[in-house]
């Protein structure tokens, strides 16, 4: 039992004291799911005394040359090679990205950019995989689409809201 901190081995009626700490991980909000009744909440609780919370790569973009130069060391090693940086470009790429994968999406990009690499000194734009430059282009299209609803939405609420104020908050005389 994680309470008591004690486990019975199998056709045991002794229990086996531990000295251990838990720690689990997760993606999903599990106070909310408790809530809803998809999670235990005498569980929740029991995970829960010292909750991290660690935001995703894609808002943390800042921190993507960290792990680069972190994932170059173990690729350099595991492939025999002496690649120290990426080119600017190619930081570019990878920094506009929105990562849905997380870190462990960056760690297979930049291995798959090492099988392109050849020779070279430094993984540019060309050795990055195709599919992830395709992304960032229909990423930023999104965003730009996104961006003109939401100004359109803008002017629409300032209209009628201009209209409301016209007609002394007759919501009929401002719907017509």
């Amino acid at each position: 039992m994680i309470q008591e901190r004690e486990v019975e081995r199998f056709e045991s009626k002794k229990p086996l004291k531990l000295n251990f700490r838990l720690i689990t991980a997760t993606n999903t909000d599990l106070k909310k799911l408790a809530g809803e009744g998809k999670f235990r909440f005498d569980f929740f609780f029991h995970l829960s005394k010292a909750i991290l919370s660690h935001p995703p790569l894609r808002e943390r973009r800042e921190d993507i040359l960290i792990y680069i130069s972190y994932f170059l060391k173990i690729l350099n090693r595991n492939f025999i090679k002496r690649i120290k940086s990426i080119s600017e470009d190619a930081l570019n790429i990878l920094s506009q990205y929105h990562w849905p994968g997380n870190v462990r999406e960056l760690s297979n990009i930049l291995e798959k950019s090492f099988y392109n690499v050849g020779d070279a000194e430094v993984p540019l734009q060309d050795h990055l995989p195709q599919n992830l430059k395709e992304n960032i282009s229909v990423f930023h299209q999104r965003k730009i689409e996104r961006s003109l609803r939401k100004v359109v939405q803008e002017i629409e609420k300032e209209n009628i809201l201009e209209a409301l104020e016209y007609y002394e908050g007759n919501k009929r005389k401002t719907a017509s």
